[in-house]
């Protein structure tokens, strides 16, 4: 609900708080293997929460919104 009260909140936003999660994730944390698990568990957030505000501005339309953020 937090995120679908923010006017404007585009794809461009969680893609770029995931590309500073990741990297900070990968200065962090010295296990390659615990970098994807938690950083494949960001996006699926992030892509989640993109998706919702999608569909609720779009309807079904939107279901693939975040198909294009980055991946770890």
């Amino acid at each position: 609900a937090k995120h679908l009260a923010i006017p404007g909140l585009e794809e461009r936003h969680f893609a770029h708080w995931l590309d500073l999660f990741y990297a900070t994730l990968r200065e962090l944390e010295s296990d390659p293997r615990a970098t994807a698990e938690v950083g494949q568990r960001a996006r699926m957030i992030a892509d989640s929460l993109l998706t919702g505000i999608a569909m609720r501005a779009g309807g079904l339309a939107g279901a693939r919104a975040g198909e294009n953020l980055p991946r770890v």
